[in-house]
């Protein structure tokens, strides 16, 4: 709604009604973003040269190559002098040359890779080739042991055709008090899991950390009275007297 056509025509409805209030948000607040006004570009008809040095700047008006309906022949011999410049000055720069170096019989000139140190002879990467082929060929995996000797091969080998006795059983090592009694019944089974948790936590007490393992392991003592009581109630009954009056 423009001023021109009458920009304050909404007022006349009031703001009590509905159209009223819809025409308020919409004609009655300002514009939030603050555009700025259009401007018209102004045409120059001269250009200003800024790397001119000395008076007054000099100014050139703008100017056509080219005709509407035929080429301007002024301008195509300007633009064909400029390529033949352009021509002239990348024919003068200096690029250097491959492979046009003339060389004359009296001056003595080596080769480049000869002049570059600790370089191999060709008998050396010989050799290194056949050794690594030599190697790839041969390969073994590394012995484990040292090589036995005639006479112990010898001793094997009675030992194998039954003509010298077979060589002595060696010992075991010895475990624990635990692992070399076994327990004949389920109930004496228990009874061992319950002593070595006694054992543990005693030893958890001695050393001040009991309170980590207390818990635990009051839990899983339990858990197999409960068991014992249901396989031998009165056994049971003297096993934990037993335990407790030591």
């Amino acid at each position: 709604m423009d001023k021109s056509n009458g920009g304050d025509a909404w007022k006349i409805f009031n703001r009590d009604t509905e159209a009223g209030r819809l025409l308020s948000k919409l004609y009655g607040v300002a514009a939030r973003v603050s555009y700025p006004e259009p401007r018209r570009r102004r045409s120059n008809s001269t250009i200003v040269n800024p790397n001119d040095r000395g008076g007054d700047a000099p100014t050139r008006s703008w100017k056509t190559t080219c005709t509407v309906h035929s080429r301007d022949k002024k301008a195509e011999e300007a633009k064909e002098r400029e390529r033949k410049r352009n021509s002239a000055r990348v024919l003068s720069l200096a690029v250097p040359k491959v492979g046009r170096r003339h060389i004359t019989d009296d001056a003595s000139h080596g080769k480049g890779i000869n002049l570059v140190p600790r370089r191999k002879t060709e008998a050396v990467c010989r050799n290194t080739v056949e050794e690594a082929l030599n190697k790839k060929r041969m390969y073994r995996p590394p012995r484990s042991r040292e090589i036995s000797s005639d006479e112990e091969k010898a001793r094997l080998q009675r030992m194998m055709t039954g003509d010298s006795p077979s060589p002595p059983i060696a010992p075991k090592s010895s475990g624990s008090k635990f692992d070399a009694v076994h327990p004949a019944t389920l109930f004496d089974q228990l009874l061992s899991e319950i002593d070595e948790r006694r054992q543990h936590q005693l030893a958890m007490e001695e050393i001040g950390v009991g309170d980590d393992t207390r818990e635990k392991t009051a839990c899983e003592i339990k858990e197999r009275l409960e068991h014992l009581k249901r396989l031998d109630p009165q056994r049971a009954l003297e096993e934990v007297q037993k335990r407790m009056k030591a």
